[in-house]
């Protein structure tokens, strides 16, 4: 199920560059890349038509975010990261990897996407966590760190409202290593 998770990150980064042009109900390609210019964003790296974003929070799939979901802060679990501790612990790391792929698998599905687009929109906040894209033990950390820079450079576009939310925003997804993240704060 993994598989699944990886493809839906992706499927959410396409659908925000391939949905209808809200204002002109167009559809874009990949070649008319949203870009910033001035306080608006345009297709055509920034000299096309004006896009609107129109987006839904799909939060909690991919890292389950206690604000979200039906899951809560306890005493012990504070953080997705420690639900899995807890889980693993509980039930092991075969259990575990089943009941977080059958939740992965029910909370969001590829027939909500579909809705999402349906219903007109064009951006879709999906967090996600390094975890989602490498396996704990099939690779180096450093390994992990070059295949979520490269998601974060090339996969991941970021619109903040404030200079200092943009630089918020690079520490987490960077931490305080170098590194460049595709943003840009109005």
């Amino acid at each position: 199920m993994k598989i699944k998770t990886l493809a839906l990150c992706f499927l959410a980064f396409f659908l925000c560059t391939s949905l209808a042009d809200c204002k002109n109900n167009q559809k874009l390609s990949y070649n008319d890349f949203i870009k910033a210019s001035g306080k608006s964003l345009r297709t055509e790296y920034g000299k096309g038509v004006e896009v609107f974003l129109r987006g839904v929070n799909a939060g909690g799939l991919m890292i389950q975010e206690f604000w979200m979901c039906l899951t809560e802060n306890t005493k012990n679990v504070s953080c997705h990261s420690e639900l899995l501790d807890i889980l693993n612990k509980r039930f092991g790391s075969e259990k575990t990897k089943e009941l977080e792929n059958f939740y992965q698998d029910n909370y969001w599905t590829l027939q909500d996407f579909d809705n999402c687009s349906r219903l007109g929109f064009n951006c879709i906040r999906l967090p996600v966590w390094y975890k989602n894209i490498v396996k704990e033990d099939e690779l180096s950390l450093e390994e992990k760190l070059q295949i979520w820079d490269s998601v974060v450079r090339e996969q991941i576009f970021v619109v903040c409202k404030t200079p200092m939310a943009k630089q918020i925003t690079k520490r987490t997804l960077l931490g305080y290593r170098a590194g460049k993240v595709n943003m840009h704060a109005f």
